[in-house]
């Protein structure tokens, strides 16, 4: 009635579709606010308002669902929508359980045939991911780490906690004791003391620590030598500093620094040195003349 309202107006003038139109929408306003304000509205509650006589007369030859469908009011949202099984086999009644066996093979013959099979592939999609969904949302049965009696390791192990749980059917030979491992007793220290552990680094030098530590035997005894006795044997003039030292440990002791303070020539330090550490070692001290030295040889010809 309305669109056969508005198509009259448009006949008679513009002026008049204007006027139409005005009261159209103003008529659509006030009774959006009607049904609103009340939901089970009805052409009695409309003409009670304040409406012209026109506005009236066009809401009357109206019904309520067919006005409401109109205005968009029971529409539902397509988000808000939810899938129900029941009304989908209502709506698709038409469809039988022996639809496989009556459907032809050469359905393009068949009126409808392709929007029938398009339905039922649907209706077995939907039927599938009802049953997966009823298959995941399924009460799952508890699983307990109960301590069983047993001594032997169950941590960890997981069991119907309805039955009763027996570690020996589990396995075929005893579980390696991995987390309880059996340990030799534990002796704890009687004192404080007993704790302290001194550690010492096989890859320090020990000469750094320890002055007096030397890597092999040292022989510091005379022998029969004395200091005079010694450096006459060494030869080179080195028996004019025996005055430099009182003892046999003196010179036994005696070092490049030492010698230096004590104002000794380079050669006759180096010399002194050299016998000293030889005869540490357990050689006997031997003239060897400069003339027979290997360093001091010429051996350029």
């Amino acid at each position: 009635m309305i669109s056969r309202l508005i198509l009259s107006n448009r006949i008679i003038s513009k002026n008049t579709i204007i006027s139409s139109n005005v009261a159209v929408s103003s008529l659509f306003n006030n009774s959006n606010n009607i049904y609103k304000n009340n939901r089970s509205f009805s052409s009695k509650d409309l003409s009670q308002n304040t409406l012209s006589d026109t506005e009236a007369t066009i809401t009357e030859t109206i019904d309520d669902d067919e006005f409401a469908e109109l205005l968009g009011l029971n529409k539902k949202s397509k988000k808000n929508k939810e899938f129900d099984p029941e009304k989908f086999e209502q709506e698709n009644s038409y469809f039988e359980e022996d639809f496989e066996e009556d459907f032809d093979e050469n359905f393009e013959e068949n009126e409808g045939a392709d929007e029938k099979f398009r339905t039922f592939l649907k209706r077995r999609k939907r039927e599938r991911h009802l049953q997966e969904e009823k298959e995941f949302l399924a009460p799952k049965t508890v699983l307990s780490t109960k301590r069983s009696e047993s001594q032997r390791p169950t941590w960890g192990v997981t069991y119907d906690a309805s039955e009763d749980f027996d570690p020996s059917d589990q396995f075929h030979f005893t579980p390696l004791p991995t987390d309880q491992p059996i340990l030799p007793a534990f002796r704890a220290p009687k004192t404080v003391e007993n704790l302290i552990i001194k550690y010492e680094d096989p890859f320090k030098d020990p000469s750094k620590t320890n002055a007096n530590y030397f890597p092999f035997f040292r022989f510091t005894e005379p022998r029969g030598y004395t200091v005079e006795s010694f450096l006459k044997q060494i030869g080179r003039g080195c028996d004019q500093h025996v005055e430099l030292f009182e003892k046999w440990e003196d010179l036994m002791e005696t070092s490049s620094r030492k010698l230096k303070d004590l104002q000794v020539p380079v050669s006759n330090r180096k010399w002194i040195l050299h016998w000293v550490e030889e005869f540490k070692q357990g050689r006997d001290p031997v003239l060897i003349s400069k003339s027979k030295s290997r360093s001091k040889s010429n051996k350029k010809k």
